[in-house]
């Protein structure tokens, strides 16, 4: 998401590792890599996608409780894994830090100070509890653990933990032999591992509501736990076919098969076992199962949801449409998604030809990019100016310390920025004036900025155009045709300006050599 995110009221709250925390229990040993899933109270739901690419967070459906307002603290973070819990969400960053938010009357989000120095892989979120998985394999629970969800077996200690699931009121762990240990609610049957699973290896886990689900390293689904709604009976559908992943809810289940496709059993109220039209024919990639609705990205990076869509959890934002998704996770009556970042590659002969420019510097996300004949601009999220050289004429001058940077812009051979308070800073060569930033300028603000070959253009908040620089083809001689009308918009070329106005009229002065000049009519 990214989608700006601010925390309002005292449920949208945000706890990282060493802050105030409840309890926890910690036990195990390894390094982990799978997946997990969760699901909600007397019914949840929820999966822990493996971790993978990072990216942004975006959630949407259900916020009362802040569960679905994305900590502002995450806004340049890079997620790999997201869990989602009754009224509580919980994100992995790619340096292994747990962030949690939304509910927390039962300590949920209160990420224990046992965390705080580790490396977590793995996050798994259930109705009032969260679990996590670190590098070295210990699990370590918190929040709600009236039933003893959070009490993590003293049979784990010493051994290597893989992956970690949350239910209802129930946790399941995975160890590195393929074992599944269940402990919390022992009702319904949920934590009773069948003795089917006994000699074979289990790869992958799910807690529902009031059931479980392994699967196993042969790619066959087991379940077991609540089966009113057969949700713990693995369906005729899957008997010869080999699935690579499975995903608990309330009352449903869904499994993920190697050709991509994704079949749904158990309870259908709300239609969150139809797998929807549109995924036919379509790779899926990863899948989740909230109370009563279900999720899966597909191989192109789009995001479907289907079922219950009281609180909006099936209907994704303006904001995630259209941006790669990498992992789902779905709460009780929320969704969440990672977001690939964009990448910046450039190419050519430049200083950084041919190479991937970082989408992030110093921890704060890559907002715009710009190249000159040898230089290369970034200005992250900060507000910062990054340029990557090897002449020291391009070095950010001191003018721009402490102070936000909005816009950037390259010429062949200068640079410029602009500041949130509308100044323009020019600097590198200016053989031809393209750095004199002109005195007219003092006192005006200034809300967008061009670099052309030897010159440079500034569009001022009252809609006027000021062009310095290079003038041999009259590209810095502002027509006057331009006399009292506002300009929303400019840009530069080689050896000619452009200008756009409200009225929508594309102005255009300088070389026409190739008939650049000659602004199209329609």
């Amino acid at each position: 998401m990214t989608t700006t995110v601010e925390l309002s009221g005292h449920d949208a709250v945000s706890r990282r590792a060493g802050g105030t925390a409840r309890p926890a229990v910690v036990m195990g040993a390894g390094a982990p890599t799978v997946t997990s899933a969760a699901a909600l109270t007397e019914p949840v739901f929820e999966r822990v996608p493996a971790p993978r690419a990072g990216g942004e967070v975006a959630s949407w459906g259900a916020e009362s409780l802040g569960e679905s307002v994305v900590p502002a603290s995450l806004t340049d973070a890079t997620i790999t894994a997201v869990a989602g819990g009754r009224s509580h969400s919980v994100a992995l960053t790619a340096d292994g830090e747990v962030v949690a938010w939304g509910d927390d009357s039962e300590g949920q989000t209160d990420v224990p100070a046992a965390l705080a120095g580790e490396t977590v892989t793995a996050v798994a979120a259930g109705c009032v509890h969260s679990l996590a998985l670190t590098a070295d394999g210990e699990v370590v629970a918190w929040g709600g653990d009236n039933r003893g969800q959070s009490s993590v077996p003293a049979s784990l200690r010493g051994r290597t933990v893989t992956a970690v699931a949350a239910g209802g009121w129930h946790s399941l762990a995975l160890t590195a032999d393929g074992e599944v240990v269940a402990w919390g609610d022992e009702s319904k049957g949920r934590t009773e591992v069948p003795q089917s699973l006994h000699g074979k290896t289990v790869v992958a886990i799910a807690a529902g509501g009031l059931h479980s689900l392994a699967l196993t390293s042969n790619g066959t689904v087991i379940g077991w736990g609540y089966d009113a709604h057969g949700q713990s009976t693995t369906p005729s559908s899957l008997w010869g076919q080999h699935v690579t992943a499975i995903a608990a809810g309330g009352l449903h289940s869904l499994a993920l098969g190697a050709d991509g496709t994704v079949t749904a059993w158990g309870c259908g109220t709300y239609g969150q076992v139809d797998v929807p039209a549109a995924l036919a024919g379509k790779k899926v990639t990863a899948i989740a199962a909230g109370y009563y609705h279900s999720v899966a990205s597909t191989s192109d990076g789009t995001v479907r949801a289907w079922g219950n869509n009281s609180d909006g959890q099936t209907r994704a934002p303006a904001s995630v449409r259209g941006r790669r998704v990498t992992a789902v996770a779905a709460g009780f009556y929320h969704s969440l998604v990672v977001l690939a970042r964009p990448t910046v590659a450039t190419w050519g002969w430049s200083p950084c030809q041919d190479t991937e420019l970082p989408t992030s510097v110093a921890g704060k996300a890559v907002t715009a990019v710009a190249g000159g004949r040898s230089h290369c601009m970034m200005l992250t999220s900060d507000g910062r100016v990054t340029v990557r050289s090897d002449d020291p004429a391009y070095d950010v001058p001191a003018s721009l310390s402490g102070k936000r940077v909005t816009a950037i812009a390259a010429g062949w051979s200068h640079a410029l920025a602009l500041t949130d308070d509308g100044e323009v800073a020019a600097w590198g060569y200016g053989d031809n004036g393209q750095i004199d930033v002109p005195a007219a300028l003092t006192g005006k603000k200034v809300t967008a900025i061009a670099g052309g070959y030897f010159h440079s253009l500034a569009l001022t908040a009252d809609g006027e155009v000021t062009v310095w620089g290079d003038d041999l083809y009259a590209q810095t001689e502002v027509p006057s045709s331009l006399a009292g009308r506002t300009v929303t918009a400019i840009a530069a070329g080689e050896l000619h300006s452009l200008a756009f106005t409200a009225d929508g009229t594309v102005m255009v002065w300088g070389s026409n050599d190739y008939e650049q000049a000659d602004a199209p009519l329609s």
